[in-house]
């Protein structure tokens, strides 16, 4: 029991620092957050928490997220209302993914990726902000419907960034697998290349200058080498850190600096970017990693049909077209060819063997013809 109740205090008090974050890092012009990752955060969390506990856990949540609204001075009224509509978004996102990708939730395979882009970050956000905004037009008639738009990319973005590095998190813990030294030191590296090149580039653009196109495609090369490596789990710890950077350095008035023109076109230029940088990355690493699993599961069963026909006490080979011998179990070796009086070894032709003259050997070419 206690072991439960320390699991949900623990997911709580993350959603918080993350949701309490997050509105700290708004566009000082619109004043929206680029990213809102605490709604892939509370989806993540229902998907590796049993459902006995999912009362509590939601209920935590909505504290949490009521709390870190009030505290950046949103009224109480509309911040239940935000609030309400972001735990719905959570349960009946997990509802839908569940019914598209299957209740396991194979986070590694593209049918879950599409899924959670499809459902989680474009159906659920847009439903989640029509609702925001018919509230907050009887709530607050004042608050700007066009500020909704934003709400339901943000909110997609962010399921897309921090979802799969939960679950991939959570899975890690669960099995209590060992940190791989090398492999380590490998993504430490990737996530400096990540974190730095933007930095770099917001630090020494000059004002009024865009930044050079083929340097807004520095992360795919990234991406692709940790989908081939680490697959989905590392790729998705990358689009995080990619998220957070991009995120920090919109809320420090770099998009202001780089684009002095619409302030919200270009938010939503960043976010879209963002979540093609996502979906993109997440999917090559997903087929990536359902090539390695079909790879291990062909080899496991190349293993065991090995070792069935070579255990066989009738003789069994293989041969080409031009029947020269590709395999043989022993049974072949110690009967078969030694019935013929001649060794019979992979590669051997039967062509020769039958061209010995022997009675057998013309029979067993006839045979194999």
């Amino acid at each position: 029991m206690g072991g439960k109740w320390a699991g949900i205090l623990m997911r709580v008090v993350l959603y918080f620092v993350v949701a309490r974050l997050s509105l700290s890092l708004i566009e000082p012009r619109t004043g929206i957050t680029a990213v809102w990752p605490a709604g892939g955060l509370l989806l993540a969390f229902l998907m590796t928490e049993r459902r006995a506990h999912w009362p509590a856990l939601v209920t935590g949540v909505f504290a949490a997220d009521l709390m870190a609204g009030l505290s950046v001075g949103n009224a109480l009224p509309l911040q239940s209302a935000y609030t309400l509509i972001t735990c719905t978004e959570g349960v009946l996102g997990y509802r839908l993914l569940c019914a598209a990708a299957g209740p396991k939730f194979e986070y590694r395979s593209v049918r879950f990726i599409v899924s959670l882009f499809t459902l989680n970050a474009v159906l659920i956000p847009s439903l989640g902000a029509l609702a925001a905004a018919g509230l907050a037009r009887l709530l607050a008639p004042t608050v700007s419907p066009g500020s909704f738009i934003d709400w339901a990319v943000s909110d997609g973005v962010g399921v897309l960034i921090i979802a799969p590095t939960v679950l991939a998190a959570a899975e890690w813990i669960g099995r209590g697998r060992r940190v791989n030294g090398r492999a380590a030191l490998e993504v430490l590296v990737l996530l400096a290349v990540v974190v730095l090149a933007p930095a770099f580039l917001m630090l020494n653009a000059p004002a009024g200058t865009s930044i050079p196109l083929p340097l807004t495609f520095v992360f795919f090369p990234v991406l692709v080498w940790a989908g081939a490596r680490f697959g989905v789990a590392g790729t998705a710890s990358l689009i995080t850190a990619i998220g957070t950077v991009v995120a920090i350095g919109v809320s420090l008035g770099y998009g202001e600096r780089w684009y002095p023109g619409d302030a919200r076109q270009l938010l939503l230029l960043t976010q879209g970017y963002l979540g093609l940088i996502a979906v993109s990355g997440l999917v090559l690493a997903a087929a990536f990693d359902e090539r390695r699993q079909v790879e291990r599961e062909l080899s496991a069963a190349h293993a065991g049909l090995h070792a069935l026909v070579a255990g066989a006490s009738d003789a069994i080979a293989g041969v080409d077209p031009d029947l020269r011998l590709v395999a043989a179990n022993d049974a072949w070796q110690t009967g078969f060819g030694a019935a013929l009086g001649i060794p019979t070894p992979i590669g051997a032709s039967l062509r020769k063997v039958a061209g010995t003259g022997s009675a057998a050997s013309a029979a067993s070419l006839e045979h194999w013809r």
